[in-house]
């Protein structure tokens, strides 16, 4: 824990980003008691939100200066990874519903943080349609995304209409929970258990896209210094 001791002096705006699985938590409880900001991230479910932010609150009762704490839901990958399992299992449903899925998660998790008065500040990640953006328009919550994004965004210069309160409807719902475990796990407050975080399909997915990611770098490295020693 000396690197984070070493880097969190670099800069004030020095956050430490951790996913919320079991050994992730462990660390992030010892970083906010710390003092050291927090981005906690893979978030795809109500139960990591709930488990994460009321950990939070019982680490920085302990702390002498609690900094701030950051909570991202990955919109995107977990939409992906229900289209990835309906392709090749045949899952009937329309895009109109499989694309919903991801928001109606990340706003019951924002009315969750607001209900209870979790110190918390919401942000979203892993944007792929703009609307991933446009359905938290009006919320206290941040969304990261991409200059192709923006620059959409930009052009198409439409009205700012506020979305966080939106209702997803109960018939859409109805049919995520019933043709996708996935969904009913993230959506319901127990769907899912601590130990479980680090197995759960999105999570999974995240992360093995980031090692994909970092392997295909490391072969583009690795070609580009042997036609150098050639």
């Amino acid at each position: 824990m000396n690197a984070v001791h070493s880097n969190r002096k670099l800069s004030p705006n020095h956050m430490v980003k951790i996913p919320v699985i079991y050994g992730g938590m462990q660390a992030i409880e010892w970083c906010v008691e710390e003092n050291i900001p927090i981005c906690a991230t893979e978030v795809f479910s109500i139960a990591q939100i709930v488990d994460m932010c009321e950990m939070y609150e019982k680490a920085a009762e302990r702390s002498e200066n609690p900094q701030p704490f950051f909570v991202t839901h990955i919109t995107g990958i977990f939409d992906d990874s229900l289209q990835r399992f309906s392709k090749p299992t045949g899952v009937e449903i329309g895009p109109e519903v499989l694309s919903q899925a991801g928001c109606a998660v990340a706003r019951k998790e924002y009315r969750l943080i607001k209900e209870r008065g979790y110190r918390t500040v919401m942000l979203g990640g892993g944007v792929r349609p703009l609307y991933h953006f446009t359905e938290f328009v009006g919320g206290d919550v941040h969304i990261t995304i991409n200059w192709k994004d923006a620059d959409a965004l930009m052009r198409q210069d439409g009205p700012v209409v506020s979305r966080i309160d939106a209702e997803t409807t109960q018939a859409v719902i109805d049919e995520l929970c019933d043709k996708f475990e996935v969904f009913r796990q993230a959506y319901h407050d127990d769907g899912l258990k601590r130990e479980e975080y680090v197995d759960y399909g999105p999570v999974q997915l995240f992360r093995n896209d980031f090692l994909m990611g970092w392997y295909t770098l490391l072969a583009e490295v690795s070609k580009r210094r042997n036609a150098l020693a050639i």
